[in-house]
């Protein structure tokens, strides 16, 4: 498959590279149907995790996420 994202090698190693390359895989993902980075299904249950470990803190008892 060719890439249709310009390789920008001078930025290779930067948090923008990184965070370009992310963006191009969650896209080819869409269009090939496969999962191979997070979506948009897994940042909804990271937070719900986080929701939870804050309430367990919170209240001190163990709550289930």
């Amino acid at each position: 498959m060719k890439e249709k994202w310009p390789e920008l090698t001078s930025l290779n190693g930067t948090p923008a590279y990184n965070v370009g390359r992310a963006y191009a895989a969650f896209a080819a993902d869409i269009e090939n149907g496969t999962h191979t980075v997070p979506d948009f299904a897994d940042a909804v249950r990271r937070h719900e995790f986080i929701d939870a470990i804050e309430r367990s803190a919170a209240s001190g008892e163990r709550v289930r996420a």
